[in-house]
This record gives C-alpha cells, structure tokens and sequence, in this order.
C-alpha cells in the first residue's frame, strides 16, 4: 500500500466509544486463559434456559437444581434437583442431561441408552424407551419416540426397545446417516424424522471413488496407516443419496435425485403431510440451486419449485421452515440473507425485504403467521438485536418491509427464545461492557423483567483494555477491528504488535459480545507487553453477499489489504512500534499468515502460522470450489494464491506448526512449503504435534501457545543485526 492509501485508510477510520478496563489485581496465566474460559472466568448464565411448552413459563439451570419461573410471577422456584431424577431413574447423572418439556409437567431425556420421562409432581419416571448405548448420532423423535443412530458406518433404529439394523453397507468409504459433504451448506446432522416420525430420511455418502489420503498414526509401534477419503479440488467427488425408511414396513427407498451424481444434496425438509420430501439440489459449480420435491414414498422427483443462480456462487445454509399454506426460504441472493415466501407449487408469494438488516436466526411466527420473528443485524454493525416484521403491512416504495427492533439495549442477542404464543421473549446477551444478561420481555412492549445480570468474572485480574475500531478498505468498505492493550498500558511508551488474523469466508471474528470475540490467551499475551489487534476483513460474515464474496477466485489478496489497512492505522499510533510487529493465525489464519509473509515480506518479522493452507488445489472440493472454482478452470488464481513458489520469499522469522492426523489442511501443505524454503535456501522453523487433528485442544493447548507466545518473543526481540541463520 502506497503512502496515499496508507494516509485516506488513516484518515477515514475512528475508534468506538467502547472500552472495557476493570480493577484487576490477580496475574492471569496461560493455564487458566486456556482452560479457565467457561471455568475461573466463566460468566453467570442461565443454563439451559427454555420454555415450558404450551405455557408462559421458563425453566433454567442453576447448580444441581431445576428452577422454574413464570412471566407473571417474577419469584423463580426450584422444582426438583438432579439427586430426584437419578433416584427416580437408577441412574448416576453427573450433572443435568439435555431435556425437553412434554407439557408443563413432564421432561424428556435419555441417559445411559433409556430415554426416559419424568413426572415434575410426583419425582417419578417411566422409561419410553431403551437403544445401543454405544450408538452415535443418536436422533430422537419426540412424537413416537423412536430413536435412530449409527454404529460405525450404518444406521440402526430403535421401536419400543427392539433395535432394527436399516442399512449394511460393508465396503470401506460408504457410511450411512451420518453428515455428509463435509458438513458444509449447513449440515449438521444425516437424519431426518418426518414431523409425525412415521419416516426417517437418511443421508448415504458413498466415497469409494474418491481419493485415499494416508494419515499415519505414530502412537503405535509400528506405525499405522490410516487411510481417510479426501477429495482435493477439481478431483473425484463423493455421491450422495438420500433414503427414506419406513419402521412400519421396514422397506428403504432411495430418491432419485438424477444425475449428474457429482452435486450437494442440503437443507433437507420434510412437509407437514410427511408425502414430501423438499431438497435444495446444488451443483458442483455451486451456482446453481433447484429446490425440488420428491415423492417420500415412491422416491420419484416431483418438480422444481424455483431455482435460483449466481455468477460466483448460491450459499444455502438453512433448510425451509413450514407454515400453514406455504414455506419460508432463506436466501441472500439479492444481497442479504432474508427470508423469502413461497407457496408449495414454488410461486412466489413475497420477497420479506428488510433492507440490510441480515437474518441470523429464525425464532418464530405468532398464530396468524402475520408477524415473523428473528434475530439479525444491520450490514453496516457487528451487534445482534431481535426483529419482528408485521406482514400484513406493505412494503415502502423501496419495496423493503419494517424490521421492528425489540431487543433495547446494545449488544449481541444470539440467544433469543420466542414463547410458544408468540407474546414474549427470553432474551440472553452480551456486550463488550455486559458479561451477560437475561432479559424477558413482551412483544407489546408492557412487560420487561431482567432475569439475571451477571457480575464481572475479571474483577480481580489484570485484563486490559479491549477497543473496537472502524477502518475503510480501499474500495470504501468499512471494516471492524478489536485492540487489547497490556493491563498496564502507558501511552508514553513503544508497544510491539500481534496481529491475529482468520479473514476466511464464513466466520466473523470481531463481534459486539463480551471480549467482542476474543480469546483469553490475547489478554495473557497483551499483558506481556503487546498490542494485540484483529481485523476482519472483506470476505469474512455476517456483512452482507458483495461483502463476502469480494474475494471470488482469489483468496487471500483482498484479505492481505484489508489487514494491511490496519497495520498502516497501527503504525499511525504513537504508542506502536512499527518495527517490531507479528502475524499469527491458524488454518485460513496459517493461510493469510504465511501470505503476508511471504507476499508483504518486509511488513511483518515475525509469523506463526497453525494448520496452514499452503496450496488450494490440496483442499477439499466443497470449500474450495465455492471460493475458488477449480484448478483446471481458474489456473491463474490458484497459482495466484498458491504459496509454494512464494516461499523464496520469506525475509522474517516463520514458525510453521501442524498436527500430523489433521484430516482438514492435511499435512501436506506446510510439508511441501517446508521443501520450497530447503530448496531455496531460506530458514525457515517447524513443529509438529504427534497425533492431533486440525486443532490442538485440551491440555496439549498450553503447549502450543506457550510455544506461539515464546516464538514471538525470541524472535521479535532479538536484536536487529543477528543473522537469520544463526538461529537456526
């Protein structure tokens, strides 16, 4: 960026009025930023705060109790506790399992293979059900009770205690109700009962043509071969099917979904009659999406209710939400994810334009279905408020409807519950000042009751302060940044800089929450005397589609100027040296770490980049091709991207670190990487973690940002006239 650009990104940015600093006396360690977040600075929260169904009433969690509460009664009750249910069910519960209401007196959960159901007055149970412990992707209908899971790559169903085997696939890389596409589009689970649980539709990836890609696994002597299906872009993909089991016939049909077999079968919906099945079909280009209807029982493709298409590519990441006469879709074709109306033959009954406010998430609609609830936010914000939108009034002339804010005060309301009226709402949320607070309110506004407001968990440790900032790209858009400063902050003084970075599609990493998305680790590393700062930049969510997909076919070069914008802002501080700064990001943080640099070598003299994507055509297809197309139709901006003819550029310290059983960025990108920089002579440092995955969790975390903190240390304040190699 030349001095003119680095001058009108300077001038145009201005820091939020959101600061949080706190009467701290206690050191924080690493120890406890790691695996203190949810413990020792955990915020109070009202655990598993629900609704009673079919009542007015809420319930929560609070220790070993179940407390219920009521929105005309602000006294909160305990109703039992989890000593009552484990005596009542022979079982030894740990702490409280996940439930559900059945009516205002009775829960429903399993534990140890029984799903069971619990009478609140009397403290007794009776056992529903009973299924393989041992199985996984346990899927219960609420309606029969019937439960659907799988044992290794097969789906089994469990009717009154009597397990049936559904599929008996035995050839390696076929699996059934299991997620599939590498649970992209939203995909979560691979089991889908019909709304009366007559039908279970079912997922079946079959991957024998794709690709082997050995894993080995060292902590057996000898090592071991594991093979996993990985298909690389522009390579075989899987096939996916999808069946539909009926327990009263014990017959499975398979949809015929048609060919070509190569597509994205998501966002699978059932209708309310249980005679359809809606699937949004996409194309491997992914600029296509058919929302078809199949005929559940005979498997027969009924009609394409609409279609929609897009020069770079559709991104469906919800499925349909059924009402009376119609559906609602999710899109955000036209630029922002909203909701769209169709009725069942695919005719399109309104586009339910809200401007550029963004749906986040769907909460509901009142009896009449003439007001639509939801979370959501302004393009222009990085908050979350709660939305209604009355449909019986028109449209402006802009041809927008009213997005009524309901939630009051500023925030992140990520967590709103709609009453099953339609009248009230539990709403939990944060701020970058409030560490949690639980609102309920009534949506005409009469009735607003806080249920908690929780004490600051950092009161005694020195956390220091953590600031937003606006910046503008260089093509005008506005950007969002977070700065955490060292607890001891003097102006006066010359602070080294880490910038951590992710930018990748999908993800937001600066948000309006408590710590405004930031993790524990920055504020231990912020006291050891850095800045630390993070930008999201163009191609990151939640900021509307032109936004998100201004980084088409060429990954990373957006990204690399917008998180140049903030290092130019940063330079601009008097209190930054601009001669001691660092990168450090993992996965499409490794990415953009190593992009900088290698690309912008004489920005940065320090990275440390995790899990990196070094080369996209050694990516998997779903994410890859989304982004970038494929190899062999975007040649240019894979090579582009690519790093391995990079290297030999590479003037700063780098420490690149890999999990050798990663089965996302395989070990293969920083391997290669790795030979690029032997082959022209540049030093470059290495570390593996011996059986890890992509991410290293639990106390294997310590490790590693104790190794990332003191790489930045060494390396960063070395003096300036050591030579690279004689740290090698």
């Amino acid at each position: 960026m030349n001095i003119k650009h680095r001058f009108i990104a300077i001038a145009l940015l201005f820091t939020t009025g959101t600061s949080v600093s706190f009467a701290q006396t206690k050191e924080v360690t690493l120890q406890d930023a790691i695996l203190g977040r949810f413990s020792k600075f955990g915020e109070e929260r009202l655990r598993g705060l629900q609704w009673i169904t079919g009542t007015n009433s809420y319930s929560y969690i609070n220790g070993k109790s179940l407390m219920i509460g009521s929105v005309t009664n602000t006294t909160v009750n305990t109703a039992l506790s989890i000593e009552d249910v484990s005596a009542a069910t022979s079982t030894q519960l740990r702490g409280w399992p996940q439930f559900t209401w059945v009516d205002a007196n009775h829960i429903r959960f399993s534990a140890e293979g029984k799903l069971f159901l619990f009478d609140i007055q009397s403290k007794s149970a009776k056992t529903l059900t009973t299924f393989n412990k041992e199985g996984e992707n346990l899927d219960i209908e609420p309606t029969t009770n019937k439960v659907a899971y799988t044992k290794g790559d097969n789906l089994f169903v469990s009717i009154d205690g009597k397990e049936t085997q559904v599929t008996n696939d035995t050839q390696w890389g076929i699996k059934n109700g299991k997620s599939t596409h590498r649970e992209e589009f939203g995909i979560s689970k691979g089991t889908f009962w019909s709304p009366k649980g007559s039908l279970l539709a079912f997922y079946r990836e079959d991957a024998t043509m794709v690709t082997d890609y050995p894993l080995v696994n060292t902590d057996v002597r000898p090592a071991k071969l594991e093979n996993i299906k990985y298909p690389m872009a522009g390579m075989k993909s899987h096939e996916v099917t999808l069946g539909v089991y009926s327990p009263s016939t014990g017959k499975t049909i398979y949809l015929q979904t048609g060919e070509p077999k190569e597509q994205y079968l998501t966002n699978i919906h059932w209708s309310n009659d249980e005679k359809s099945i809606y699937i949004a079909v996409v194309n491997r280009d992914q600029n296509e999406l058919k929302y078809n209807e199949y005929d559940a029982v005979s498997g027969k493709f009924v009609k394409t209710l609409f279609t929609e298409t897009h020069p770079k590519y559709v991104h469906p990441e919800h499925e349909a939400i059924n009402l009376k006469n119609s559906f609602l879709w999710r899109s955000e074709n036209k630029g922002y994810n909203q909701f769209y109306q169709y009725d069942f033959n695919g005719k399109l009954i309104k586009h339910i334009n809200t401007g550029k406010v963004i749906v986040r998430k769907y909460l509901g609609v009142d009896a009449t279905e003439s007001k639509l609830f939801f979370t959501g936010n302004n393009a222009d914000s990085i908050d979350m408020q709660v939305y209604m939108v009355d449909l019986t009034k028109k449209a402006n002339k802009k041809g927008e409807f009213d997005a009524i804010k309901l939630s009051k005060e500023n925030g992140f309301h990520d967590q709103a519950i709609l009453s099953s009226d339609a009248k009230f709402i539990l709403d939990p949320f944060s701020s970058p000042i409030i560490p949690q607070k639980v609102n309920l309110f009534s949506i005409d506004g009469k009735t607003s009751t806080t249920l908690l407001n929780a004490k600051n968990p950092l009161t005694e440790y020195k956390f220091g302060s953590n600031e937003l900032v606006r910046l503008k790209a260089d093509d005008g858009s506005l950007l969002y940044g977070r700065m955490i400063k060292p607890f001891d902050f003097d102006a006066s003084k010359k602070y080294p800089v880490v910038v951590y970075v992710y930018n990748g599609p999908n993800v937001q990493m600066v948000t309006n929450t408590w710590t405004t998305g930031a993790s524990y680790w920055m504020y231990y590393l912020a006291n050891k005397g850095y800045i630390v700062f993070t930008v999201d930049g163009r191609g990151s969510k939640n900021r509307g589609q032109a936004f998100e997909q201004a980084t088409f076919r060429h990954l990373g070069q957006n990204e690399m100027k917008d998180q140049l914008v903030g290092v130019n802002y940063l330079k601009s501080l008097p209190y930054v040296n601009a001669d001691k700064m660092a990168v450090h990001g993992w996965s499409y943080g490794g990415f953009m770490t190593t992009s900088l640099m290698t690309q912008y070598p004489d920005v940065f003299k320090v990275g440390v980049a995790g899990g990196p994507v070094i080369d996209w055509s050694y990516y998997e297809i779903m994410y890859t091709e989304r982004y970038m197309d494929t190899p062999q139709t975007n040649a240019e901006g894979f090579a582009q991207t690519s790093l391995l003819d990079k290297a030999k550029n590479l003037k700063g310290d780098l420490l690149l670190i890999h999990g050798t059983m990663d089965p996302v960025v395989v070990w293969q990108h920083s391997q290669d990487f790795i030979k690029k920089c032997i082959e022209n002579g540049v030093p470059v440092d290495y570390f593996v973690y011996p059986g890890h995955e992509h991410n290293v969790n639990g106390k294997d975390r310590i490790h590693l940002y104790n190794k990332v903190i003191e790489y930045i240390d060494e390396k960063l304040n070395k003096p300036a006239n050591t030579a690279k190699a004689e740290n090698r």
